[in-house]
Order: C-alpha cells, then structure tokens, then sequence
C-alpha cells in the first residue's frame, strides 16, 4: 500500500515540474519579456524597432525550423527535448544583454522564443499525453495556469534584480534559474510512467496492459499529417483565434485608454486579468474532462467574441462596460492555451500528437507574426484601431467555425495510422 502511495506521489510530482516550466514560459515569452526587451533598450540607449523587426524575422524563421521537432522528438524523447530547449533558453536569455548590438539581441530573443516553445508544447505536452492520456484535460489546464503566474513570480523578481543593479544581473540570475530547471529535471523527469511501474493515470500494472501499451509505436510523418482534413481546420481555426487575441494583446491598455478608462483603473484591470486567467485555465481543463474540448472551445471563444462585439460596436462611455469587455476577451485568454493543445490532441491521437502540434505551430507562428502587422496598419491606414478590432472580430468567428468543422474526435488519418503502426508491431 505505502508503495502505492509513493508512486502516485511520484506520478503528480511530474505534474509539479511541468507547472514549473509554463511559469518559465509565461515569463521569457509573455509578461517578461516586454520588459526584457525594453530594458535592454534602456541600457544601451537603443531603438527596440530593430529588435522588434528582427525578432520577427527570427520567429518566421524558428516556425520553420519547429518542423524538425517532431523527428527530434521520436529519436531522444520528449524529456530531453524539454531539458535541452530549457537550457538553452535559459542561456540565451540570459545572454541577449550583454550585447549591445540589436541583430545579436534580437537573434537571443529568437533562440528563446523557439525553445520555450519547444520545452513546454513538444516536452510538457507530449509527456501529458503519456502520463494522463485519459485525464488530460484536467491536468492541462493545471499546467497551462503556470504561464500566468510568472506576472506574480519572475516578473517581481527581475524587476528588483533589474532596479537594484542591471539588466545583465537580472537576465543571468532568471536564465540561470531556467537552465537549473532544466538540469533537474534529467533527474526529475521519466518519459513514461513504465519507467518507475506505473501506467498512464496512476493505475497498477496489468499483464494485459503492459501487452497493449506494446503496440503503441509509429506516428504521423509530416505528409500523413497534411492529408488529415481535420487537422487542417483544427490548426486553421486556433490559428485564427490566436491572431486575433495575440493582435489585440499589443493594443489592449490603449484600447482601454482611449475609451475613457483612467489610468488607475486600466493598470488595475490587468492585474484582474492575470487572476481571472488562472481561473479561467485550470476551469476549462475541469469542463474539458466533463464535456470535451469541443463543447469547453464554443464556451471559451464564444466569450471572447462577445467581447469583441462590445469593442466594435458598443459606444457607450461606461469604464466598466470597456474594462469587462477587455476582460471577455484576455481574461478568458487563459483558457485558449489549454484549449487548442487539448483539441489538436484530440484530433491526432497520443502518438501522432508531436508532429500534429509542429504543423500548428508553424501556422500559429505566422498567423502570430501578421497579427502585429495587423494592428499597425490599421493605424498607418486609417488613423486608429477600429479597423484592426474589426479584423479580429472577424477572424475569431472564422476561427470557432472551423474549430466547429473539426470536431474534437479522433481523425479517421490518425485511426488509420494507428492500425498500421500495430500491424507493423506485430510482423
């Protein structure tokens, strides 16, 4: 009995590991990184235009090079793919400050933009799928909820690090920090739950079991994966949602702003959204074991086109309408990161889930870069942002149709692909 206890102990302690680098995420990829960025700028007296323009170019080119993943993945394991993209992200954060040159900054940040991608969606999510295939919803949204904490963490931490001394002290001791995580846990991690006798979600060991967790070989090539129909709309529609919240995100607190929402009340509305985006990430893992991702996606973007109709159409000069509707749509935002893993995952199947996320990530990565650009030339056109809202408004109602058009069950390529990897097992 007490071995029992320890290794369910053990099994949620990868839970707790995970957890950790969606913080780290969260940190190098989001609320950290704007200040980063700009307090590199400040030091060096510099522009962050080239920066910007070049980390861009960076991420365009890391989509691309995303798309070895998944081979990388089958040959070393997801677990190593975690703690090698982990440490090198730790260390090119922590080196982008000691050049002044912003082609060398900008190539940083690049290395770090495509290897926090790696450590968390190729290492974290595909571990997920091997240790808790049938509460996986749940345990997503658990791990999703981290990247939000770091507002409440690391961006503290770097702040007084950055104010107490400099930017280059801040950077090493946060890098540091992501490449200690990243040694640890070749000691923490197991790529399976096998490895310490147990079977996915924390159930003993059976003779049947172990015969069919045998068969569990092969995986989509990147040819099989571009002839799944529901793949296509699946990674299409989150595509379409993520440019349009990524979009918004550059232009939120000057939304707000020109609405008529004082200053005071705008900052406070961002905090709130840090707290209901940990809500909003851990309740739709929960409603996604109850439902499915289906059903959990149509509550989750419904909200957030709600709240882009009150932007695009609501002409009121109530704070509080503003405030809530900017809350509808980044607020519920931490429920899209669980949600668009969960839903690939439910369209590819366990096996094929590394080179299925690799495809919508290179597609997420583009439709990422034209979000900024989005955003800046509705204001180079027009003068303001109405048109950009109304852009993203639409490809939000794009983006759930096809979610719809998907459908959250396994696609029949993924069925197929998985009789064939079995027949091969047996011959």
């Amino acid at each position: 009995m007490s071995s029992t206890k320890r290794s369910f102990s053990f099994g949620y302690s990868q839970v707790v590991n995970w957890l950790i680098a969606w913080i780290f995420l969260g940190f190098v990829n989001s609320s950290g990184l704007n200040i980063y960025r700009n307090a590199i700028c400040d030091y060096y007296q510099i522009s962050p235009v080239p920066i910007l323009n070049g980390s861009t170019i960076a991420g365009i080119i890391g989509a691309f090079v995303f798309l070895a993943v998944p081979s990388i993945t089958r040959k070393i394991g997801a677990k190593w793919v975690l703690v090698v993209s982990a440490v090198v992200c730790g260390l090119a954060w922590a080196m982008g400050p000691m050049f002044s040159n912003p082609v060398l900054i900008a190539i940083c940040v690049g290395i770090v933009n495509l290897t926090c991608t790696m450590f968390t969606f190729s290492g974290t999510m595909v571990l997920v799928s091997k240790w808790f295939p049938r509460t996986k919803g749940t345990i997503m949204g658990i791990i999703t909820s981290g990247g939000l904490v770091a507002a409440l963490v690391l961006v503290p931490l770097f702040n007084v690090l950055n104010n107490s001394f400099d930017v280059k002290t801040a950077s090493i001791v946060t890098g540091l920090m992501l490449v200690a995580y990243g040694v640890s846990s070749i000691f923490w991690l197991r790529e399976t739950p096998q490895e310490v006798g147990l079977l996915p979600d924390n159930k003993p060991i059976d003779a049947e079991f172990e015969m069919l967790m045998a068969t569990q070989r092969g995986g989509w090539s990147a040819r099989e994966m571009l002839r799944c129909k529901k793949w296509w709309f699946g990674s299409l529609g989150w595509s379409f949602t993520s440019f349009s919240i990524l979009g918004f995100v550059t232009i939120a607190v000057t939304y707000m702003l020109s609405r008529g929402v004082p200053q005071p009340m705008a900052m406070a509305a961002i905090s709130v959204c840090g707290i209901v985006q940990v809500v909003a990430s851990i309740l739709a893992g929960v409603i996604d074991q109850k439902i499915g991702p289906l059903k959990t996606s149509l509550m989750v973007n419904g909200l957030q086109i709600i709240g882009f109709l009150i932007i695009c159409f609501y002409g009121g000069s109530s704070s509080v309408v503003v405030v809530l509707s900017y809350l509808l749509v980044l607020g519920i935002f931490g429920a899209t990161n669980n949600m668009f893993s969960s839903h690939i995952l439910s369209l590819s199947g366990p096996r094929n889930y590394v080179t299925a996320f690799a495809g919508y990530t290179f597609m997420h990565n583009l439709f990422k870069a034209l979000a900024a650009y989005a955003s800046s030339y509705s204001l180079t056109a027009t003068g303001g942002y109405e048109l950009g809202y109304k852009l993203f408004l639409a490809a939000m109602i794009v983006g759930l149709i096809l979610i719809v058009v998907a459908g959250d069950k396994l696609a029949p390529e993924a069925l197929a692909a998985s009789k064939k990897a079995e027949s091969n097992a047996v011959e």
